[in-house]
């Protein structure tokens, strides 16, 4: 993609002064980190996990400010490659596997940190960052402000912080400590930047782009005001529809001026409802007339035809309806007035075929948007098809509104085939990935036993039911559980148990001896294979020297970093090892039979709980999160935040034990979620898939608080 020459300009620039934002940033976390301490209202452990992540800061913090650089030079890169503001990507395609990648919780952790991070980071640069969008849309060559104009944004800075405090090779818990310190420091020197950016721009005699202003009809879904509040919550109650023809029928001045104003002639339309319903008399169809004398256009015929058009009307001008969704609608227009003349059930409820059908259309159009524009374009044109025949029936009524149900059903599961069709390759990858977690479980469920007996550190424990678990699953699945791949890593597991509880005399320990440096490589090639970040495999293996240096020198307090083991060859630990006196070792005593990792309970000191309103709140969105995921069917849509980006998705497909799910976007690619990450999006406010409110409702509400007087029955 071409980056204009100012555009490129305004990045060079804001990338060349990056080290010394993120300098400041840093030195300002450690210290907030170090300041930490029971004044705060912190446990003993929060503060001594403060601590070792500012130790890291200083310690490592080179090492932070160059990976920072160059996560932002990738991030922006990639950003200026994609037109992110429309969701057309460079690259991917529906069903390309190389693309496809499940986002577990553990990801979904990362990505929760990072929206907290740039939300934190947004409210501290607002205004800043809201003029630096004007200039930045110019330099872009856009009329208009874009809400993701600036490549230097708030949630590209936080995606690069998280990447680089992986170099800060310290265990989760304190990495996650010490990014939202660096998160909170960064985000002052970040609002000076962004405004000595503006003149910068400025100075160059950059015109910025104006915000575009959204105009909103009164009564309109927009309106926030009291009245519109309340007509929103009448349309639900019965009989809203025939308040409306009642203010239209009982008041000839408000009448008179929606006549004048009414986009259609209602003279003519009457005369076009006459005719039709002359032809449908002559077609045999004389038994849908209405009762009693020969049918001639009265005065509450006025006031129905004047409220369905004011009511599609309101349907068309809705900002949730899809455009390619209007004209279908549209053509219902006429044959659900002739339905209204006939039918008075059509203003009792809102489940009538005729507004059923209006609402599955615009879902269909809305669902099939998107995932692609060639998809809603063919699904609107077999819409605007069915519609049209609709309106060449002379005569119709609910059964027939009914058929049109079922056939639209029916191409809306057609083309999801053919999405799920063009999707085949990573749905096919996801059942494989089903089948591995199946079997992973079972792994599991096998270490756990095994650690009963032979309890490990947290570190330890977590490699071991995660990532090698995950690598036993998968030679399973590809070779066979009798495998020579499968008894290998089994046998690295038994062999790692049998090193951290080895029995005290000094044949164990020659053996351990001889065993460590090809145990500690497997481990390492496990790592490597897994990609395991710096700071956990830096946990685990400094849990197993701490141990192994127990075993092999009792009593020891050798100081020898991890850093410093880890460059040693396999060759020089084993002579170092070697050459010390071998002794006889005491009785190891084991830390009990728990299978609980300590460090994931999610326990914290009372008085740094929040108050019962917010506990209150994120417990109902907890408590219903498996609900509103066990409720999500193939086809509907809904909005997640992937990597810092809100993406409108549909949903192709969940698998057969429902634990694995795949959607689509508009720009082609693919996403997929295990089930429990879904849950966990949705329960941070991260995901939603609620089906908004019926268009027939929110036509009636504006109507409603547009017409004063109207007073719906209450329920």
């Amino acid at each position: 993609m071409h980056v204009a020459p100012l555009l490129q300009r305004f990045v060079d620039d804001e990338l060349a002064r990056a080290p010394m934002l993120i300098e400041q940033a840093r030195v300002a976390a450690a210290a907030q980190l170090n300041r930490a301490g029971a004044a705060d209202g912190l446990g003993p452990n929060e503060v001594q996990t403060r601590r070792a992540a500012a130790q890291a800061l200083q310690q490592r913090g080179s090492a932070l400010d160059t990976q920072y650089v160059q996560a932002l030079r990738r991030l922006v890169a990639a950003d200026l490659a994609t037109d992110s503001r429309t969701g057309n990507a460079s690259h991917g395609s529906i069903g390309g596997i190389d693309q496809l990648a499940l986002m577990d919780e553990s990801q979904v952790e990362s990505d929760i940190e990072i929206s907290r991070a740039t939300m934190l980071i947004e409210s501290v640069v607002e205004w800043e960052q809201r003029e630096l969008q004007t200039f930045t849309s110019a330099l872009r060559g856009e009329t208009h402000v874009g809400a993701d104009s600036n490549p230097i944004r708030p949630a590209l800075v936080a995606r690069a912080l998280w990447q680089a405090t992986d170099a800060l090779a310290t265990p989760p818990a304190q990495r996650v400590q010490a990014f939202r310190a660096a998160a909170e420091a960064i985000a002052s020197p970040l609002k000076q930047a962004f405004a000595a950016a503006c003149s910068r721009i400025e100075a160059q005699g950059v015109e910025p782009s104006q915000y575009r202003t959204v105009m909103l009809a009164p009564g309109s879904v927009a309106d926030t005001g009291s009245a519109a509040r309340q007509a929103r919550a009448d349309t639900v109650r019965p009989g809203a529809l025939h308040a409306l023809l009642a203010a239209l029928s009982g008041n000839a001045s408000t009448a008179r001026d929606a006549a004048a104003s009414a986009p259609i002639d209602l003279e003519h339309a009457l005369s076009r409802l006459d005719a039709l319903m002359q032809r449908g008399d002559e077609g045999g169809a004389s038994h849908h007339r209405p009762a009693g004398p020969a049918y001639a256009p009265r005065a509450a015929d006025r006031h129905l035809i004047e409220l369905m058009s004011r009511l599609f009307d309101a349907v068309l001008a809705d900002p949730a309806l899809p455009a390619p969704a209007k004209a279908a609608i549209a053509r219902l227009q006429l044959s659900a007035l002739r339905i209204a003349v006939r039918d008075p059930t059509l203003l009792d409820t809102y489940s009538h075929p005729t507004w059923r059908l209006v609402d599955r259309i615009a879902s269909a159009c809305r669902h099939a948007a998107v995932v692609g524009s060639a998809r809603v374009a063919a699904l609107a044109k077999d819409c605007e098809d069915l519609a049209d025949e609709l309106a060449a029936s002379p005569a119709p009524d609910a059964a027939l509104y009914r058929q049109a149900l079922a056939r639209l059903d029916a191409l809306v599961a057609e083309d999801l085939r053919q999405a799920q069709l063009a999707a085949h390759g990573a749905i096919a990858a996801l059942q494989r990935t089903e089948r591995r977690m199946r079997i992973q479980g079972q792994v599991q469920a096998r270490l756990e036993e095994q650690l009963v007996r032979c309890p490990v550190g947290p570190a330890t424990r977590r490699f071991l039911l995660r990532e090698w678990a995950h690598l036993v699953a998968e030679a399973i699945l590809h070779s066979g559980p009798d495998s020579e791949s499968t008894a290998a890593l089994t046998r690295t597991v038994d062999d790692l148990l049998w090193s951290l509880h080895p029995p005290a005399h000094s044949a164990s320990r020659q053996r351990l001896v001889k065993m460590l440096p090809g145990l500690l490589a497997r481990l390492r090639a496990g790592m490597a294979q897994r990609g395991v970040a710096a700071g956990e495999q830096q946990a685990m293996l400094a849990e197993l020297e701490a141990s192994h240096s127990e075993t092999l020198w009792p009593g020891s307090t050798a100081t020898a970093t991890l850093a410093d083991e880890a460059a040693e060859t396999p060759e020089e630990i084993v002579r170092r090892l070697r050459e010390e006196v071998i002794e006889e070792l005491p009785a190891r005593h084991d830390f009990g039979n728990s299978v609980l990792d300590v460090t994931t309970l999610d326990t914290a000191p009372a008085e740094l709980m929040p108050d019962d309103f917010e506990v209150n709140q994120a417990a109902e969105r907890a408590r219903r999160s498996p609900a509103a995921v066990a409720a999500l069917q193939a086809g509907g849509a809904a909005r997640l935040l992937l990597q810092g980006r809100w993406n409108s998705a549909q949903l192709l497909w969940r698998s057969e034990g429902g634990e694995l799910l795949l959607f689509a976007d508009s720009a082609g690619l693919t996403h997929a979620l295990t089930r429990r990450a879904l849950e966990r999006l949705h329960a941070e406010g991260l995901a939603s898939f609620d089906e908004p409110e019926s268009l027939t409702q929110r036509a009636v509400a504006s109507l409603l608080a547009s017409l004063p007087g109207v007073n719906p029955p209450r329920a």
